[in-house]
Order: structure tokens, then sequence, then C-alpha cells
């Protein structure tokens, strides 16, 4: 589903829908939540690794390992308007001692029962909760120990209060089709509101984008003007493909030997025709290019000056934007950035995008295309340091995370490269120094490079690049003695020399069967100046990366 071009001779009206809008949130503030309708009046998720009910509909499930408590996450498909969560334990007669969060958008958790004193050993538990808007559950299990408790939890169930309809016109999806409908139609067609909603019902003159026409029917309808809505059935969305290298290039025969301008943090490198580019963190973004992969030239800068949307939603950025991430799909270049300070959750993904990198092309030119994906002072994950990786179907994903609660991936809309309406978060690695991660599937296996220890200190930093790897590109990731990445795991790659100090952050190239790595450690011939490394990376017999 597009969004329309606006039309300026609707300004008068959309004016208006915003006055309405905000005078009817003042009064009646709780109904202008956005959620999908439900289709159902009920929906469960079960534990695949219990002995029924085998994994029927659960997107994700994690555990810990030892004393610490072990979770599981499901999602429910779609946003309920929950009053009731009962939850089945495979064996009755047991204690289980646990308690259930929720979110409706896989980001923003809360507690609603705290069962850590329970005293029933009924198989089935349900209890009643505050009517709320209900996409994922988290089940958290504190006694008995994880290990005794691994296959107990069968499913969880929630229940609906009545409230969705799926009606045409019914996008905050309370049963009726009211003003409050065309308001939100109208705030998110002039940016206002760019919340997901349930867009498949927006869509009421089948043109296939939401605009201000539709608000205006929709407000039509409710006032009794026009007696019907259409309903239109969504186009398929396209699903982006890698763009094939035709002649892979042997990197290996390529002896890497840099020189030139070498100042880079946080580098990545891609190719197109012929030529080298180099993108990395600086006010702007930096880029560099090279015709050979080994002498570099400056090229400046990507913003000049930054998007104005980059101080208002992040005041503490200070102009340099962080940890570029390039890749090229169907024909288009897609530039990935973080807005952030040092040391803060506070922090926005940003997206660029363009149909060359030759500065040289008159079709050059650099497309600012919003933010992505935003994190919080109270966030318990930090949104920087992007990276995008397409799974085995073609779909696109974003890894990203620093610090905090590790790295997280989520699936992106290929349509706007952005995360989906209602999107879930996976967590696929922790450390407590955590960040950088980089995805490249490679012979049935999606290796995860990371780095551990702290960046920007010069010669004393103390970065290091890990890696481990999975089958499946949520996880779980275990590096190669076997350890999970969500607990510390990470074979080393480099931890750096007397002379080039904490090397990290770093990007992985491939071209056939060869591959190199690329990233910046900190120069102790030069008072520490982060300086870009290149060198070709090997794989062993069992499959695991190596200098």
């Amino acid at each position: 589903m597009k969004k329309a071009s606006r039309n300026p001779v609707s300004l008068f009206f959309i004016l208006y829908i915003i006055f309405l809008l905000f005078i009817y949130a003042t009064v009646n503030a709780e109904n202008v939540a956005l959620y999908k309708s439900a289709t159902a009046s009920s929906a469960q998720a079960d534990n695949p690794a219990s002995n029924g009910n085998d994994g029927s509909n659960t997107t994700r499930w994690c555990a810990s390992s030892g004393s610490v408590p072990q979770w599981w996450q499901v999602d429910f498909g779609g946003l309920y308007n929950v009053s009731q969560i009962s939850i089945m334990w495979e064996f009755s007669g047991n204690i289980y001692n646990y308690y259930v969060e929720v979110s409706s958008d896989g980001g923003n958790w809360s507690m609603v029962l705290d069962k850590r004193n329970n005293t029933s050993t009924a198989q089935t538990q349900t209890d009643a909760i505050s009517a709320q808007s209900v996409r994922y559950a988290r089940i958290t299990v504190t006694s008995p120990l994880p290990e005794s408790a691994w296959a107990s939890f069968n499913e969880v169930a929630i229940e609906d209060s009545g409230s969705g309809s799926g009606s045409t016109g019914d996008v905050n999806g309370n049963g009726t089709v009211d003003i409050v409908d065309a308001l939100l139609v109208a705030q998110y067609y002039v940016g206002l509101n760019p919340s997901p909603f349930n867009s498949t019902l927006a869509d009421v003159n089948c043109d296939n984008a939401i605009d201000i026409v539709d608000a205006l029917r929709i407000a039509q309808y409710y006032v009794g003007l026009i007696s019907q809505l259409d309903s239109c059935e969504p186009t398929p969305t396209p699903t982006p493909t890698p763009t094939p290298v035709p002649d892979a290039e042997d990197l290996y025969s390529i002896s890497w030997n840099l020189s030139g301008d070498l100042f880079v943090h946080d580098p990545v490198i891609i190719k197109q025709d012929g030529t080298w580019y180099i993108y990395y963190t600086a006010q702007g973004i930096g880029y560099k290019s090279s015709t050979n992969g080994t002498y570099w030239q400056n090229r400046g800068r990507i913003f000049n000056p930054n998007p104005a949307w980059h101080i208002q939603l992040v005041p503490e950025n200070d102009g340099n934007l962080w940890a570029p991430d390039i890749s090229y799909i169907n024909g288009t270049y897609y530039l990935y950035y973080s807005v952030s300070s040092f040391g803060s959750s506070h922090s926005v993904i940003g997206l660029a995008t363009n149909s060359t990198l030759n500065p040289g092309d008159p079709n050059y030119n650099w497309v600012d295309q919003g933010d992505v994906i935003r994190s919080y002072d109270d966030s318990d994950y930090n949104c920087i340091d992007p990276n995008i990786v397409l799974d085995d179907n073609g779909n696109p994903w974003l890894a990203f995370g620093s610090f905090w609660s590790g790295i997280k991936l989520v699936e992106l809309d290929p349509n706007t490269m952005k995360p989906r309406s209602g999107y879930q978060l996976y967590s696929i690695a922790y450390n407590s120094t955590i960040e950088a991660p980089f995805i490249v599937h490679r012979n049935g296996y999606y290796y995860l490079f990371v780095s551990f220890g702290y960046c920007c200190r010069g010669v004393d930093s103390t970065y290091n690049i890990r890696v481990g790897r999975s089958q499946s590109l949520t996880g779980p990731y275990t590096d190669r003695d076997g350890v999970s990445m969500m607990n510390s795991g990470g074979t080393l790659i480099d931890d750096g020399d007397s002379r080039w100090i904490g090397p990290g952050h770093n990007a992985v190239y491939l071209s056939g069967d060869t591959a190199i790595l690329v990233n910046h450690a900190y120069d102790a011939n030069a008072n520490g100046t982060a300086t870009l490394q290149i060198r070709s990376l090997y794989w062993d017999s069992a499959g695991w990366p190596y200098l």
C-alpha cells in the first residue's frame, strides 16, 4: 500500500480534520489508539518444545540456561483488545511461578500478571487483566529452574473483548466506522501519525493509496452522505531479490596494501562499475572511493546539511552520523545510518536512497527517506549500528543494536524498507559490550559478526571482532564451541596487536568463494588514529571464517 502524494487543494480539509482530531482526542483520548481489528474472538500460541500441540503458530520462543529465568515470547499475529489471559502447562499438579508481560509493538512491555508466588497446581490458569491492545505475550518462569520447566509450558491464549470487526473503513478496529477513523487516515496522510494501523481497511476508494480522499469518504459515510465504502483487496507485496554478481571477482588475488586517505570509523564497503566505495561515521556520513581497492581518496559527505528531522528527534546529536550500512537491492542503493549520542539509547536509524553511487552521474542524488526505527531513554535496546540482510526468500531484515539488551533483528516491508506494521523484535545476541552486527549468508549458514569491548578510546580501545552462525536468520546463533551468542558466545576473529589496537565494527564483502573483512583499528604509530583495514577473510573446512 503506497502513501499517495499530497494535493494542495485538500489543505483546508486537512486542517479541519486535524482540528477535529485534537478536540476529539481531548474528550475521548483512549479511543484514538491504533490497533489492527481482530479477526477472531481469541488467539493462542503453542510452545514448540512442548509434548503436545507442537509449534502451531509460535513465531519465537527463547530460553536462558542455568538459574536465569526462562521465558517464551509468542506472537498472536494481530492486535487484540485483550481482557483475559490463559496459561496452559504440559503437566498438571505442579506449581509454576511465573509472570506475564504483554506488548502491542514488541518493544514496549508491561507486566499484567504477577504469579511469582503462585499457589495453584491447575494445569490451566486463567486470569482477567485490564483490557488493552495486545499482540505479543512474554511468559517468564522463575521456578522451577529452567531445565525442569523446559517442556512444561504448553500454550498461552488471549481472549478478545469483542472490539474488532474488520469492517472497511474501521482502521482503529473499534467495531464502528466513525469520525476517529477519518481523523486517523488524515493524520497519517499529512505525516503526523506514522504509526501502523490496518491499512487494508483504509483504502476505501480502491486506488492503492492512502490519501485524503479516503479520509473524506470515511467522514462522508459516517455522516450519512454515502451509503457504502468499497472493500479492496490489498496489492501483493513484491519480494526483493539480491542483484546477482555477473562475474565474481577473486578478492584473494588483491594484496590489500592500503594507501591514501585511510581515516575511517565504522566502515562499510561496496563496489559499483569497477569503483569501490566506503561509507563511514562522520559529519553527514563520510565516504571515500578507490578504483583498485587499495588507494583511497576522500569524496566528502552524503548530507550537507543533515536533514532537519535529525535534531528534532535526537536533539543531543552533534551532526556525526554513525555506522552507515549500504546495500543494493532491485536497482536501488539503500544507505542506513544512526542518529544518536554517546552513552544514550535515545537513538534513531535513518535511511537514504540513490540510483547510483557515482557522484559524476547526472542521476546521482541521495533522497532522504526519513526515520526507520527509534529507541528512547527508557528503551532496553539501542537503535544504532544498522545492517541489512536478505533471508532465503529474498525478504529484507534489519539487524541493529549496541550494549543494553544486545543485538536485535526486525523484518522490513519490501515496499518501504522499514519495519512492517506491528513488527516484532528478535533478540539474537547479547554481551554487556556487544554492538555492530553484520550478517552474511554463506553455504547454508547465516554468519553474525559483532564487536565486543569499547571503541573510540584510541590506543586504550578494547574492541575485538567475534562471530557466530545459525542455519536460521532469527537464530539461535552459536560460536565454534557451541556457546549461544545470547550468552556472550562469539568466536574471536581479531583482537589486534601491538600496533593495530581495538579492531572492530567490521563489514564483510563476498565475491564468489572469496571474501574480505573491512574494519577500523586504532594505529598506535599514529597516536591512535582510527584507520581503515581491509584483509582477506578465509573459511576453514568446517565453514568457520578466519584471517
